[in-house]
């Protein structure tokens, strides 16, 4: 049974049921005062849980957490102070003098300064406990709304980013496949396929936090094809992926997004042999290194790369939200974009 199947009235039982047990472990802990324990704290407990309840339902929402700390605190002492000497004159003249004798204990004893600090200590300590379980309470009810709330963003978040790659891609890739209708009808059924496998991926099993690299791989390679029917025989592919690395679980589009990446910051921009390479590897540190490499123009000296960049930078987002640590390093130069990723290794 777990804390937050218990209702709320039971728990709030079971917690003066255990703070009235270890106040007996104080005043009754031999045979002479234990039956003098027992009547005299569920006496105080009376008044006690009253004044618990005035706390923690009235003062602190209206006082505390409104920041008037001051009127809080004179408000709470003060009752304390009023509840400690009742107890004590409780005690002197009715239950030590009429009720039960207990211990052997004078009138003076019981109303000494001294009783009254004591009590008043006894007292804050009670409501102490009373306002350290509920700030507590309040405190883990809040850190929860808080996380749930911010894996929300997050999962809106990654959600927004892998969604990117979905409105120019199945554009370009119909506009293919409409040209190839007219000129190779049985070539288009079967990209018509490939389009509807990848299509399912993005929009559906892209949900899940963790895929297997053969299952990403599976739909890289299927959108490959698709982009390839812009391409003719211009595009050369190559695509190497270590053994002790096949056993590895990505985030779900991760090698995708790049792939994507490369045809549309580069190969599509490329008139001439347009190259990609996929490199995948296992390294010592039980990292995932994932390297796309491809043909891309050298930008001007003055162009901004600001496409490139939001495209990159969307990608890089992505790696934030999900991995603590991981390496992200691009470069451009000699017609060749580079990327290269590396993530922690999870293996299925």
């Amino acid at each position: 049974m777990s804390y937050s199947s218990i209702s709320r009235p039971v728990r709030h039982l079971i917690f003066w049921v255990l703070l009235y047990g270890l106040n007996l472990l104080f005043w009754g802990s031999s045979l002479e005062y234990l039956t003098f324990a027992l009547v005299v704290n569920l006496f105080f407990l009376v008044f006690r849980i009253p004044l618990a309840y005035f706390n923690i339902y009235y003062l602190i929402p209206r006082l505390l957490k409104q920041g008037k700390l001051l009127s809080y605190v004179l408000i709470i002492l003060s009752s304390l102070a009023i509840l400690s000497v009742f107890f004590r004159y409780a005690v002197a003249d009715f239950w030590m003098e009429v009720l039960y004798p207990g211990p052997d204990q004078s009138y003076a004893d019981n109303v000494s300064i001294f009783s009254h600090l004591k009590q008043f200590m006894i007292e804050v300590y009670v409501q102490g406990i009373v306002l350290s379980v509920k700030l507590g309470q309040d405190w883990l009810r809040e850190s929860k709304k808080a996380t749930e709330l911010e894996s929300k963003q997050i999962e809106t978040e990654l959600n927004l980013l892998k969604n990117q790659i979905q409105p120019h891609f199945f554009f370009n890739t119909l506009n293919s496949l409409y040209a190839l209708c007219i000129d190779e009808p049985q070539k288009a059924g079967q990209s018509i396929l490939g389009l509807a496998d990848v299509m399912d991926y993005i929009l559906y099993r892209s949900s899940r936090a963790l895929i297997s690299l053969e299952e990403e791989m599976k739909i890289v390679n299927k959108y490959i094809e698709l982009e390839s029917l812009r391409f003719d025989d211009r595009l050369r592919l190559h695509i190497d992926i270590a053994e002790e690395a096949k056993s590895a679980v990505i985030p779900p589009v991760s090698i995708l997004s790049l792939v994507e990446n490369s045809f549309k910051h580069g190969l599509h921009e490329v008139n001439t042999q347009a190259v990609l390479e996929i490199n995948i590897r296992r390294t010592d540190k039980d990292q995932l290194e994932i390297q796309v490499n491809n043909t891309a123009p050298d930008p001007p000296d003055s162009s901004p790369q600001s496409d490139i960049g939001i495209g990159l930078k969307n990608i890089e987002r992505r790696l934030e939200l999900i991995f603590d640590e991981y390496q992200f390093v691009t470069s451009h130069k000699n017609h060749v974009f580079k990327v290269l990723l590396k993530i922690p290794v999870n293996v299925h």
